[in-house]
């Protein structure tokens, strides 16, 4: 799947351009048009018990946007992409998924994480959690700059170059084939991929050494066929499976390669589930310091 037309939904956060200049060299593979989208909160320009709207507000908060956006349509036009502006007024997630479809986005890409009060601690908005379960169109979660502790030290990394290195984190679902043709149609940009599986601890606890090595081989010989696919697209490929805990492997082993981007499949869990129990693309959505491709 070539990626040609990106839904870019934003709410003017830091860095939120730098993140939008990280998806221009898709040009170079056919990317044609970026959606920039804005949506005024209902809460913020409607009111009760009416249901009428706060003319003034709504025109300022569009003035505000549109001043953004069309700095941001020129820098986008001057690099060859043509671009699109589109401010609404509703449920921020709603609208974002309508437009998606509306427009026939290939992908949507929104702002980074959420940090606490403290900015000591990550965590995922409501909003992202509801537009990742709904959206049946692939998320990027852009993180232009990260700070985390690897190893003892402090980093601040730059991720500018989110689709050089992507991870590839695999479950054997139906994502993980959405992965492959994604990469495989936007060769052009990729250096080298990882494919990445981790043989959760529960999964073997108390089974005999025979039955072990049957999951392994069996393991080692999907991810090869993957591999496979990716080589036949030009692209440089390297397996890698590993036993423990899924989403404390998968963000070790994308900082032991250097990844750029981890690409990861959603698990279609009703919302409690996965509150409750703590899906592992949620956990690495969360944690991770690297953009999150997230593809239901």
């Amino acid at each position: 799947m070539k990626i040609q037309k990106i839904l870019f939904s934003t709410k003017f956060k830091e860095l939120n351009e730098d993140s939008l200049r990280s998806l221009f060299v898709l040009k170079k593979t056919g990317l044609k048009q970026i959606i920039l989208l804005f949506v005024i909160p209902i809460d913020e320009v409607g009111f009760v018990p009416y249901g009428g709207f706060l003319k003034d507000e709504e025109k300022k908060l569009r003035k505000i946007a549109e001043d953004t956006l069309n700095k941001w349509k020129e820098i986008i036009i001057e690099n060859g992409i043509d671009c699109k502006i589109l401010i609404e007024i509703g449920n921020l997630v709603q609208k974002t998924i309508l437009v998606a479809e509306d427009e026939k986005v290939d992908i949507i890409a929104v702002g980074k994480r959420k940090r606490s009060l403290l900015g000591k601690f990550n965590f995922i908005s409501q909003n992202l959690v509801d537009l990742v379960r709904c959206s049946k169109k692939p998320v990027l979660v852009s993180k232009f700059v990260s700070k985390y502790e690897y190893k003892g030290e402090f980093i601040t990394r730059l991720n500018n170059s989110v689709f050089s290195n992507p991870l590839i984190a695999t479950d054997w679902s139906e994502p993980v084939s959405k992965s492959l043709k994604i990469l495989s149609a936007n060769s052009a940009v990729i250096d080298k991929a990882y494919i990445c599986h981790v043989v959760e601890d529960k999964l073997i606890k108390d089974r005999s050494n025979d039955e072990i090595t049957r999951i392994k081989n069996e393991s080692i010989k999907r991810l090869n066929e993957y591999s496979d696919i990716l080589r036949k697209n030009n692209i440089r490929s390297e397996t890698i499976l590993l036993f423990g805990k899924a989403n404390n492997e998968i963000i070790n082993i994308s900082r032991e390669k250097n990844a750029s981007m981890i690409m990861i499949g959603t698990t279609g869990k009703d919302l409690f589930e996965e509150m409750l129990l703590g899906s592992v693309s949620y956990r690495i959505m969360e944690s991770s310091e690297l953009p999150i491709l997230m593809i239901s």
